[in-house]
């Protein structure tokens, strides 16, 4: 009997755990469908037409603004400023917010004391007045514990309700929310002409498209402080890129009666594109930079690194490559190098070309290679006092003879101990390392020693 005793106690138990899993299971398990899951349920504090709403004032911390409109179909305009730029969506956003208010609950019905929520001295107040003069007012208190949302309730009534974060969020922005910010948005590639002036000097570079030339083809051109090709890449990484996406951090003055004070002094910006232009004026005062657009009254302040293009100079930008020049345009190269003088000729016939070195018949493919070595000659740097170079004597030079009878000759004059000054059919403005022509001497040695190779 005591056996039998036993067994039954085992299986109850063994029963009841069974019995405890499975329950414990269906607790756990997931709602299988949508309609398992009780939604909470929101609350229309406000249910009002907003396209009748007229005015917007709104009260946070110590500003007060409002954005007015003479019609629902009329852009938002700041009240007594509306020379002010806005935008006009994101009023219209915070009007419908507010127009159809909707909370996420109600907290607390005819609460005995709103000072627990922030309600007494409420963070913000917004205000819509409508079309027939009547108004209605929504107060913002304090943040719910747990970032859950803010406390709300609508002026002269007790009711406490829960608003999202993201709606209170809204009612206790500043106006520079709303402000446009934009400088500049403009399609990279529609720029055609800019024209940065600082310190009374003009960095002025223009687009020409791949028109044919004697040069390498090249998009855009520097034609102030000198007339020279530039380097494309460099144009769209220093210039090109940062002026087509230029956002003030905010605005310092919206009508000032003296501009001085933020150090405008000349400085210009103008930016052509193939639909619209862009000009404006850069100043420096007290550590900061400031920005005034053409016809605007307003003065906006920069954030760090935003005008980095002001400090482009035109060596920043240009084509290097003092020899860039086509071998389809060539008809010979005159090349007096220390150690080595040479003469690399092309004969072409119809689609044929031969090539000589030195009047020795030349492999086409090491011809080509050399002229490389040739064009492929950069500078490093601008001369800064052309004018005590030219009574010396050139070390080293390179003429090119075009198929039509013109030449480009490139002179090389003793700058410095390390560097030689770069004179461009008698232009000097850059120098160049003096071991790039002893190491292209070398090459031109080889080449002319077996052409053939």
């Amino acid at each position: 009997m005591r056996k039998n005793w036993k067994s039954i106690v085992s299986f109850i138990l063994v029963f009841i755990v069974l019995g405890t899993a499975y329950f414990l299971l269906q607790r756990t398990e997931p709602p299988k469908s949508p309609a398992e899951v009780t939604p909470t349920p929101i609350i229309q504090v406000l249910s009002e037409d907003a396209t009748q709403v007229m005015q917007i004032e709104i009260t946070n911390g110590e500003e007060t603004y409002a954005f007015t409109r003479s019609a629902a179909t009329e852009p938002w305009v700041v009240k007594n400023e509306p020379y002010v730029e806005i935008y006009s969506n994101r009023v219209e956003s915070l009007c419908v917010s507010t127009a159809m208010l909707s909370a996420e609950g109600l907290i607390a019905r005819s609460a005995p004391d709103v000072s627990i929520y922030g309600l007494t001295s409420p963070q913000a107040a917004v205000t819509l007045t409508f079309e027939n003069g009547e108004t209605a007012t929504v107060q913002i208190g304090d943040m719910a514990p747990g970032n859950g949302g803010y406390y709300a309730r609508l002026a002269e009534s007790e009711d406490v309700y829960l608003i999202p974060t993201a709606t209170g969020a809204q009612f206790l922005s500043p106006l520079s929310s709303f402000r446009v910010l934009m400088i500049s948005a403009l399609n990279m590639n529609d720029i055609r002409y800019v024209s940065i002036t600082r310190g009374g000097q003009a960095l002025v570079l223009e687009y020409e498209g791949t028109g044919e030339d004697k040069t390498v083809s090249s998009s855009w051109n520097i034609t102030s402080p000198i007339q020279r090709k530039a380097d494309d890449s460099l144009v769209q990484e220093k210039l090109l890129q940062p002026l087509s996406n230029i956002i003030a951090a905010g605005v310092a003055d919206d009508n000032p009666a003296d501009v001085s004070k933020y150090g405008f002094a000349g400085d210009t910006v103008e930016i052509r594109t193939l639909t619209a232009d862009v000009r404006f004026s850069v100043g420096e005062a007290g550590g900061a930079e400031y920005i005034m657009l053409e016809g605007k009254p307003a003065v906006y302040y920069m954030g760090n690194d935003v005008l980095s293009f002001m400090d482009v100079g035109a060596f920043d930008v240009l084509e290097r490559m003092t020899n860039l020049i086509s071998i389809d345009t060539v008809s010979s190269v005159d090349v007096i190098l220390p150690g080595i003088t040479a003469n690399l000729l092309i004969e072409t016939e119809g689609d044929k070309s031969r090539f000589f070195v030195n009047g020795t018949e030349a492999d086409e493919k090491a011809f080509k290679n050399m002229y490389v070595e040739l064009i492929a000659l950069e500078v490093d740097g601008e001369v800064q006092s052309p004018s005590d170079i030219g009574t010396q004597k050139a070390e080293a030079s390179i003429v090119f003879t075009f198929v039509d009878g013109s030449t480009t000759t490139l002179a090389y004059y003793p700058y410095d101990e390390f560097n030689y000054a770069v004179y461009e059919n008698s232009e000097c403005t850059f120098y160049m390392k003096k071991t790039k022509i002893t190491e292209l001497s070398a090459k031109l040695q080889a080449f002319a020693a077996n052409p053939a190779v």
